[in-house]
C-alpha cells in the first residue's frame, strides 16, 4: 500500500509517482491535441490507441488502490471493505472512477452520443494535485485547492472541446 501512497520511505513509491504523473501528463496532452481537428485527422488511430492503453493503466491503478486500501483497517475496525469503500468514495477515488468511466460507457453503449462525457477524461489532470507538493500546501483543513491552475486549464479545455461538438 505504501508504494501507491507515495511513501518517502519506499524508493519504488517515488518511481510509481513519476510513472503516474508522466502518464497523466502524456494523456492530458494527447486529449488536448486530439481536440484540434487537423491533428485529429492525421493521428486519429494513435490517439485512439493511446486512450485505450491509458484507460487500461488507470483502471489497473484504480483496482490496485481499491484493493490495497483494504489493509488500512483491522477486522475489528470494519475490515477490508471499510478501507476499500473509503477510497472509492474519496475525492481521488471519485476522480479515478469518473476519468475512466466514459471509455467503458462507450464500450457498452457504442451507439449513444457520449461526447459531453469526453470532458471527464481530463479529470485525470486532477490526479496531479496528489503528487504536487505545492498543491498539498494549499489543502488546509476545509480547503481543497490542490492544483487550481491545472483545474482552471482543465475547465477551459473541456468547455472548448464540448462546444466544438465533434465526436
Amino acid at each position: 500500500m505504501e508504494i501507491l501512497d507515495g511513501s518517502p520511505r519506499q524508493k519504488l513509491s517515488r518511481y510509481v509517482e513519476w510513472l503516474i504523473t508522466a502518464v497523466v501528463l502524456i494523456n492530458c496532452s494527447a486529449v488536448i491535441l486530439d481536440s484540434v481537428p487537423e491533428i485529429h485527422a492525421d493521428h486519429k488511430e494513435f490517439f485512439h490507441e493511446l486512450e485505450f492503453w491509458s484507460v487500461m493503466f488507470f483502471t489497473l491503478e484504480y483496482v490496485l488502490r481499491v484493493w490495497s486500501f483494504g489493509a488500512r483497517f483491522k477486522p475489528e475496525e470494519g475490515g477490508a471493505w471499510r478501507g476499500r469503500k473509503s477510497y472509492i468514495f474519496s475525492p481521488f477515488g471519485l476522480v479515478d472512477f469518473f476519468a475512466t468511466m466514459p471509455h467503458y460507457l462507450h464500450v457498452f453503449f457504442p451507439t449513444l452520443d457520449l461526447r459531453i462525457l469526453r470532458v471527464l477524461r481530463l479529470l485525470r489532470i486532477l490526479k496531479l494535485s496528489k503528487y504536487n507538493t505545492a498543491g498539498r500546501l494549499c489543502r488546509a483543513p476545509g480547503l481543497w485547492l490542490g492544483s487550481f491552475p491545472l483545474a482552471d486549464l482543465n475547465h477551459r479545455v473541456c468547455l472548448a472541446d464540448a462546444f466544438r461538438g465533434r465526436s
